[in-house]
């Protein structure tokens, strides 16, 4: 058969024509990437009514204000949920429990506002806010306010051997303890106690070593066999006097700064000795919590009536 050569270079070149569309068809198919999966976003909105930062300064049984906008990554919203815990709650307009699931079906982006009020005695307050997209994919937001807590003219006992003596503190609530009220799971709540010695006379003590320093040799006047936590705050004195009015950022700068007065070897800044009327101390309990409080006053004894008052203000 003769086929005229225009032809077969025609038909050749169709050929190689098709086979390269082909070739490249699929090299598309397998080797292109596929599109990047972008996450949802959710920010803080500051202005003169709502809160600076995620960490902001409020005091205990305040309120504070907070605005978020949350948007859209690859795909639109499905919800927001808020959550306030550790003393922190959120306004009646979200909800009973502490928690508000806002739907949001199919919208790119979401803005909302809400007041958090912080209780009387905060412990650890946070408010967490989530941003949930239609595949499940997630942005989330921590807002954990500061702030201290005063207490004044808190009493503490010399131990007694009878062990009917207050002479351990919370701090963080500012109850204070026998050392059999004070045996289990409460013991974990318990930063120092106050016993009055024959050399260190009026001295603040950690749990870790009270009875290392109460008890003589041969004999018990405290016994914490039942405790199942001796904490191991640190105390120092401070030459800056206590003004009840101390930032979280001075309290823990006072503390850097301190001296340890623990008169102790062995165990550095376990406890804060011969204290007076005029003394300012700093501590740092187990739990990372900064402090800062005065001595008012000091009944110098060994028996029932020794005591000492303090005034002190410590991190929430």
């Amino acid at each position: 058969m003769f086929t005229h050569p225009k032809l077969a270079q025609g038909f050749f070149a169709c050929s190689i024509a098709a086979l390269a569309m082909l070739s490249g068809c699929g090299s598309s198919t397998d080797n292109s990437p596929n599109p990047a999966i972008q996450f949802p976003n959710i920010d803080l909105v500051t202005s003169s009514t709502t809160i600076p930062s995620a960490s902001p300064n409020v005091n205990p049984g305040s309120g504070f204000r907070l605005r978020f906008r949350a948007t859209k990554g690859s795909v639109d919203l499905k919800s927001v949920t808020i959550t306030a815990s550790g003393g922190a709650t959120l306004s009646a307009a979200y909800g009973s429990g502490g928690v508000k699931q806002i739907p949001t079906l199919r919208v790119a982006d979401f803005s909302d506002s809400t007041t958090i009020q912080l209780s009387s005695a905060p412990t650890a307050p946070k408010v967490k806010i989530v941003v949930t997209d239609i595949n499940n994919l997630k942005d989330s937001l921590i807002i954990t306010p500061v702030g201290t807590r005063v207490y004044t003219t808190k009493l503490l006992f010399t131990p007694l051997a009878s062990g009917a003596a207050k002479c351990f503190l919370n701090a963080g609530t500012g109850v204070t303890y026998t050392p059999g009220q004070a045996n289990g799971t409460v013991s974990a709540g318990i930063d120092f106690g106050f016993y009055y010695g024959v050399t260190n006379t009026a001295t603040l003590c950690s749990p870790h070593v009270f009875e290392l320093n109460v008890n003589p040799p041969g004999s018990t006047i405290v016994n914490l066999s039942s405790w199942t936590v001796r904490n191991n705050t640190k105390l120092k004195t401070t030459s800056t006097s206590y003004t009840g009015n101390h930032t979280v950022d001075e309290m823990r700068s006072l503390y850097d700064n301190g001296t340890d007065a623990s008169n102790s070897t062995d165990n550095p800044l376990s406890r804060a000795v011969t204290l007076s009327t005029t003394s300012n101390f700093t501590f740092l309990t187990a739990g990372g919590k900064y402090g800062i409080g005065k001595v008012t006053n000091i009944t110098p004894s060994t028996g029932s009536t020794g005591s000492i008052t303090i005034n002190y203000q410590i991190q929430y």
